[in-house]
């Protein structure tokens, strides 16, 4: 069987993980080149007929995924189990640790402000997350990044696809408006923390 344009998509398809281009070109007699040509073909074909799929790219690897923006229609339909949900916590953890890596835990737990011991666990269990290494200088703290999966399961090719920080920074009014709010929280805190001495 020679490399073609079904073949690549019924590997695509059939495999729960993302195929690297070096794998399939190997299975086929075939150059990386030869992969990456017959996937932009399939690519131009489900833009043509504009499918509820799509390939991206992820590393060195492809993978076939629904369209971003039918995100909601398939989420009624596709099994959504608990068990793979992340947490608020673990999503804010995850967020930091995405764009703020090599960061190391004492770092994170002052960006988010609480201990992220056991959140920081449940990313790595996961696969999510991974030690990448080891601050200089004394203590070495270990340094945690994100691992290919990650990249993976928010469906981006590499970290510089991340959006920019600044598309998720409120506007001036917004902004003065979650000072005041936080202001007034921390008065309430320190209110309260007074009576109960009292």
């Amino acid at each position: 069987m020679k490399l073609s344009e079904p073949v690549v998509e019924a590997i695509l398809f059939a495999t729960p993980e993302p195929v690297r281009a070096h794998d399939i070109a190997s299975a086929f007699g075939a150059t990386t080149d030869d992969v990456a040509a017959v996937v932009e073909r399939l690519r131009a074909t489900y833009l043509e007929r504009d499918s509820g799929l799509e390939i991206r790219q992820i590393g060195d690897a492809y993978r076939i995924y629904t369209r971003t923006e039918l995100a909601e229609a398939v989420g009624h339909f596709a099994n959504r189990s608990r068990v793979g949900r992340l947490s608020r916590p673990a999503l804010e953890t995850l967020s930091i640790i995405a764009y703020r890596q090599p960061i190391t835990r004492g770092e994170i737990s002052r960006v988010r402000g609480v201990n992220v011991d056991s959140v920081l666990q449940t990313l790595t269990e996961r696969g999510l997350v991974v030690e990448v290494g080891k601050e200089p200088g004394p203590g070495r703290a270990p340094l945690f990044g994100t691992t290919p999966l990650f990249l993976e399961k928010i469906g981006l090719g590499s970290l510089s696809d991340l959006p920019p920080l600044a598309s998720f920074a409120p506007d001036a009014a917004s902004a003065a408006e979650i000072e005041r709010a936080l202001a007034a929280d921390a008065m309430e805190r320190e209110e309260a923390a007074a009576s109960d001495e009292a």
